[in-house]
């Protein structure tokens, strides 16, 4: 058995308004080669590079983005498959 580490989907772009929110779960963001692996996310890894504009946090297991004014930043969490993890880079883009 091999162990490869949780890679990011491609193309992965959060469009979302201000105030309004996005649910992202660890198989929405990321895929294994391993496909006995369960991915999760591991909590308090999320982080907004600019929580002027969307916040980011970890709830119920799932990713969540909350839009907070109009503008555009990057949302980073970490997915594990419990063996290995990997960050994950997500675009995010807020509108009025």
């Amino acid at each position: 058995m091999s162990n490869h580490a949780p890679v990011a989907k491609g193309s992965l772009v959060v469009s979302i308004k201000d105030n309004e929110y996005a649910d992202k779960s660890a198989t929405d963001l990321a895929s294994d080669q391993d496909t006995w692996d369960t991915l999760s996310l591991i909590p308090s890894s999320a982080n907004s590079a600019d929580p002027l504009i969307a916040t980011a946090t970890i709830t119920g297991g799932k990713l969540k983005i909350t839009g907070v004014a109009a503008g555009t930043t990057t949302v980073t969490v970490k997915v594990t498959d419990g063996k290995a993890s990997t960050n994950i880079t997500v675009p995010v883009t807020v509108t009025p």
